[in-house]
């Protein structure tokens, strides 16, 4: 607002979180307004499934984890300036699960964890009109020495392999970002050691 009256300063600073600091300004004095807090002009609105599964027993002296998880949107609309978009019919998968099995025996653990996002159909890619679902797996492994080690009691030894068996993602030919949907750096071991003292 260039040159405010009294009365379009006043209606402001009724409106302004911080209004006290300025209440002793006079609207002569005040060349300009310019008013820059944040307005949201869209509306989402969004349905979907939230799922959790987790089983734990034991065999043999092992301890057995069998876990499932993920989330099935079942609709995700934006409105804006009255025009309302599907964002589930192109370039947005609708389904993601992880399930893993963990095993625990003496200082032994193991954890095998699949991930999997769904495919989805697509407008904005070149020459290309579906893009494939995607699924990798981790490999996680660890061994931690017991009283009779000596000076290595204590001491745990972690091996970790993200994307095991070197999946690489679908491709997605869309004109930015990166050609591909999902994210991986392709197979990638970690290793690591830790010593309790």
């Amino acid at each position: 607002i260039f040159n405010p009256t009294q009365a379009e300063y006043d209606a402001l600073l009724a409106t302004a979180a911080n209004a006290a600091q300025f209440a002793n300004i006079n609207a002569n004095d005040v060349g300009v307004i310019i008013d820059r807090r944040v307005a949201n002009i869209s509306a989402a609105e969004l349905q979907g499934i939230d799922f959790y599964a987790n089983y734990s027993f034991e065999t043999n002296g092992v301890d057995v984890t069998l876990g499932l998880s993920g989330n099935h949107q079942l609709s995700f609309d934006i409105t804006e300036n009255a025009n309302t978009v599907d964002q589930l019919r192109f370039d947005n998968g609708d389904l993601s699960v992880s399930t893993f099995a963990a095993v625990q025996a003496g200082g032994f653990t193991g954890r095998f964890t699949v991930n999997y996002t769904d495919g989805f159909d697509t407008n904005v890619a070149v020459n290309q009109t579906h893009v494939d679902s995607f699924t990798v797996a981790d490999l996680f492994l660890a061994y931690e020495l017991g009283e009779n080690a000596g000076f290595l009691d204590g001491t745990t030894f972690r091996v970790a392999v993200d994307n095991l068996f070197d999946t690489e993602p679908p491709v997605y030919r869309q004109q930015r970002n990166l050609n591909y949907s999902g994210f991986t750096l392709g197979r990638i071991f970690k290793l690591g050691v830790t010593k309790r003292f």
